[in-house]
């Protein structure tokens, strides 16, 4: 062995470098794509002995997530630090479950393990029909039809309705206006 830490467990050597003790779940729930998403966990000593580790940012700043603090020197025994964590998706990303392990490596010791999980969603808002046809109107009259406007996916859609006026119409109307 390689100045690794070993431990004998019925007379075989074990190496508590390549040892994954546990693993913890960070669960970020639904994330629009596109947005951040922000939780916080701690983690307590519950050995005997103070201990060090950092997580890997090449590791985190490839799934899109950032950990403050990303080091911790000489926890002490039953101490703990808590930890806020960002998650950044990219626009580009696909939809879906994903699932990001990070390994926290202490110092002469066993590793353990995050696992970053996440549904990545869209807003999306559909209507009941895909035009809207309100046929044969008479003039100074009103005519009302229904539609449904529904949110299928996990996170809400907000959705305002903006009246554009028509460019062309309006011209004639100011010159039908002049007319008179």
């Amino acid at each position: 062995m390689t100045g690794g830490a070993t431990l004998n467990i019925g007379g075989t050597l074990v190496n508590l470098d390549n040892l994954c003790i546990a693993n913890y779940s960070c669960d970020f729930g639904n994330v629009v794509v596109g947005a951040t998403k922000k939780r916080s966990f701690r983690f307590t000593n519950v050995g005997k002995l103070a201990i060090n580790f950092a997580f890997d940012k090449k590791i985190l700043g490839n799934y899109g997530i950032s950990i403050e603090p990303d080091k911790v020197q000489k926890l002490a025994p039953n101490q703990t630090v808590l930890f806020n964590v960002v998650y950044a998706t990219r626009k580009n990303a696909k939809f879906g479950k994903v699932k990001s392990i990070v390994p926290i490596d202490l110092k002469y010791g066993p590793s353990y393990a995050i696992e970053f999980v996440a549904n990545l969603t869209i807003p999306e808002l559909t209507m009941s029909t895909g035009e809207l046809d309100f046929q044969k109107v008479c003039v100074n009259t009103r005519k009302m039809i229904k539609v449904r406007l529904e949110n299928h996916k996990e996170v809400p859609c907000d959705w305002q309705y903006f009246f554009k006026a028509d460019v062309s119409a309006s011209k004639e109307g100011k010159e039908a206006g002049e007319r008179f």
